[in-house]
């Protein structure tokens, strides 16, 4: 009989306490690229920190710590979220270089590699340092030249193929470098009118 009060003890310390601080931790630890790998996770994690919610003797500890956890749970989430969607340093701030449809992001807010095999592309300069990089344009279509000055709306090129890319898409990159040396800048965090984007969101123009 006492082995198996040490038992109960055993499973009502895990369910109550171990397992439900490790499903939080997991979520703040989380490795997600995207927001839906994220999500997925956190949906996840819910669901058994919910079976434990479910199975757990809670008359052994108190029915209000279930709920505890709970808030703790969604508290993380939150902070995932938020964490998610912000940035460190001085964002460039454009306005949404294509229009009229419906976008898929697929890479943004997670690191910027140099900005190699880019194809036909354009650089833009935006103050002293600042260099905005516009890749994988289809060929012929760029209709600006180097000194040019361009302005929110004006027509660049257009989306394309070329350099080193898989499929039809528009590489935008910001980069920092007060030698002029773009390719070899520091990476800038990169938003619209505001707004940062992350991988999977889907934007409609």
């Amino acid at each position: 009989m006492g082995q198996k009060r040490w038992v109960i003890l055993l499973v009502v310390v895990l369910l109550s306490f171990v397992i439900p601080a490790a499903l939080c931790g997991a979520v703040a630890l989380l490795e997600a690229r995207s927001i839906v790998a994220l999500a997925v996770g956190c949906v996840a994690a819910g669901s058994w920190l919910a079976l434990v919610a479910l199975v757990n003797w809670w008359e052994f500890t108190s029915r209000w710590l279930a709920w505890a956890w709970c808030v703790a749970f969604a508290g993380v989430v939150a902070l995932r979220v938020h964490a998610a969607r912000r940035h460190d340093g001085d964002a460039v701030d454009l306005s949404f270089p294509l229009e009229c449809g419906r976008f898929l992001v697929t890479d943004g807010a997670f690191g910027a590699d140099r900005p190699y095999g880019l194809g036909n592309h354009v650089v833009i300069r935006k103050g002293a340092d600042q260099y905005v990089v516009l890749g994988h344009m289809r060929e012929g279509t760029v209709v600006v030249k180097p000194g040019d000055e361009v302005r929110a709306g004006q027509e660049i090129g257009r989306v394309g193929n070329s350099g080193w890319t898989e499929r039809p898409h528009l590489h935008m990159q910001a980069m920092r470098s007060a030698k002029g040396d773009w390719r070899h800048g520091d990476p800038l965090p990169l938003c619209f009118a505001g707004r940062f984007l992350v991988r999977n969101q889907s934007i409609r123009t």
